[in-house]
């Protein structure tokens, strides 16, 4: 499946700005900070969509490795926690992760041009 991108702009630069879009969701309130149950299905769904969105950007080999860094975080997000102290540590360190990932994604993207 091929995407069509705008005619101003290239692939990676398409690629780029999608992903830094992304990228500034993760800092939004509903996504960045955990407080409550919600917080978890919200970020969830955002991952969900962030796999869908980058899906195609690279060739599957080099996707692979991110989608795999994207499918770890939607793990460990949706484990058991003994502590709520402990379930915010990891919600938080996932957002971390995940911001960590699409930076070097947009590089990948940008290398790939």
């Amino acid at each position: 499946m091929e995407y069509a991108y705008p005619d101003h702009l290239t692939r990676a630069e398409a690629l780029t700005r999608r992903a830094d879009k992304l990228h500034s969701w993760l800092q939004r309130d509903e996504y960045a900070v955990y407080r409550d149950e919600n917080s978890i299905d919200n970020l969830l769904e955002l991952i969900d969509l962030i796999i869908y969105a980058l899906e195609y950007g690279l060739p599957d080999p080099e996707w692979q490795r991110f989608r795999r860094s994207f499918k770890l975080c939607h793990r460990k997000i949706r484990e058991e926690f003994e502590t709520p102290e402990e379930l915010v540590q990891t919600y938080n360190a996932v957002i971390v992760e995940l911001k960590i990932t699409l930076e070097e994604y947009k590089l990948a993207v940008q290398l790939a041009a």
